[in-house]
């Protein structure tokens, strides 16, 4: 799993034109926290539901015969900042 996200990071840097590792994973993480993470708070603020941000979370509905997220058709309006965030924040970006 480390190997693997090196290797995206890796590849990531280098279409950048950074071929220092260290220099590698700082360009990865200024891409991600600039484009991609406001990106998905927004979203998140917006849709007011949480988001599966990970593949390994889609299951397959037996009655309905589809792919579904597991937080599909789950409203969080109207609940606490914290209820809204926290699997964001804790699994996410934790």
């Amino acid at each position: 799993k480390n190997g693997m996200l090196r290797h995206e990071v890796s590849t990531f840097a280098l279409s950048k034109g950074v071929a220092k590792s260290r220099s590698q994973a700082s360009v990865w993480h200024m891409h991600y926290t600039l484009q991609i993470l406001p990106s998905i708070i927004i979203a998140h603020t917006v849709l007011q539901q949480p988001l599966t941000l990970s593949l390994k979370s889609v299951f397959w509905h037996t009655q309905l015969q589809q792919l579904q997220l597991p937080d599909q058709g789950m409203s969080l309006y109207g609940t606490s900042i914290e209820t809204r965030y926290s699997d964001l924040i804790f699994n996410h970006l934790a």
